[in-house]
């Protein structure tokens, strides 16, 4: 019988704080990929860990050493920044760009004490393979397969960030992520099998857009990013059975829930699972990634300026924090 929406579960450790993501293109990624593809593994271990991930303090002299488990409190960035400088291509991670965009670790923008990772975006930068690089790009692999998964990270935007459009062509996978639109306005973007949604996916508020050639634009409007502060984001995937319009997709925004519905379809089949973790932000078009073909660039995706963001406390759990489960 297919599964109704999974129960809220707890951790016995919370979540370090973490936050948003949007248009520069920001996409943290879960991606969703079936076992063909080349990110597959077993899920093993306790199921609040992810392995194959540094501890959360990696030493000071073997900062890309990988410890057994990764625990939720684990920020990935300092581990990530390591594999970023050295470009890894291996069993754990992909480096895609933005070697020379990064700096790390760098000063709070608002004076507090977390180690934070700094990216450049060049004036007319647009997107990677467009020859005008700019921010940065990496994905996991190896990540245990699951059917549930939760990621957390914060970003901050300067007052004087300059806001510009963008949009996305679909991936040969299915994938959530967060993104903007102009003055800041936030959406959840999917790339899902469109014919297999429930009708209400595509009536939810404010506003949501099927594209005809991209994904869809789910709940635009109903929450923006801050400028001037720290914004944490957090997204929740709980993949639906097979054949069943039961899967789930939250995101809170400074731990207030914005996005919550319960009748997603992910898969068509049980071998698709969450397998991976992408990273990337630029601001452009971003078209297929697993098809050799070049990405598009429009009028009005570069960025306007030199620009940064900045990110801290990325992480990763099998599960919904304590701290969102009890509001």
């Amino acid at each position: 019988m297919p599964r109704s929406r999974p129960p809220k579960t707890t951790l016995s450790s919370q979540l370090a704080s973490a936050t948003a993501y949007g248009f520069v293109v920001l996409l943290v990624i879960l991606v969703i990929i079936s076992a063909a593809l080349l990110f597959q593994a077993a899920w093993r271990g306790d199921s609040s860990t992810f392995p194959t991930f540094p501890d959360d303090k990696p030493p000071s002299t073997k900062p890309c050493v990988l410890a057994a488990v990764v625990k939720p409190t684990t920020d990935l960035l300092p581990w990530a920044v390591c594999q970023v400088r050295k470009e890894a291509d291996d069993s754990n991670f992909h480096y895609g760009y933005g070697r020379e965009d990064i700096t790390y670790p760098h000063p709070d923008p608002v004076g507090g004490t977390d180690k934070v990772l700094k990216i450049l975006y060049p004036k007319n930068s647009i997107n990677p393979r467009s020859g005008r690089v700019g921010g940065l790009g990496f994905h996991t692999k190896r990540l245990p397969e699951a059917n549930e998964a939760y990621i957390e990270y914060e970003v901050y935007f300067a007052q004087e960030f300059k806001w510009v459009k963008g949009g996305n062509k679909a991936l040969d996978c299915f994938s959530v992520r967060l993104m903007w639109r102009a003055n800041s306005a936030g959406e959840a973007y999917l790339y899902v099998p469109r014919s297999e949604q429930h009708s209400t996916l595509f009536e939810y508020p404010p506003r949501t857009i099927a594209d005809a050639t991209y994904g869809i634009s789910l709940g635009r409007g109903g929450f923006n990013f801050r400028d001037g502060g720290w914004t944490r984001v957090g997204i929740f995937v709980g993949l639906n059975d097979v054949d069943a319009q039961n899967g789930v997709l939250k995101v809170w925004i400074d731990d207030k829930e914005v996005v919550d519905f319960g009748k997603m379809v992910y898969r068509t089949q049980d071998t698709v699972r969450i397998a991976g973790v992408m990273f990337d932000t630029f601001f452009g078009k971003w078209m297929a990634l697993k098809v050799e073909i070049g990405c598009g660039s429009k009028p009005g995706f570069e960025a306007a300026e030199d620009s940064y963001t900045y990110f801290k406390n990325l992480h990763i759990a099998s599960a919904i924090p304590d701290r969102l489960i009890d509001k």
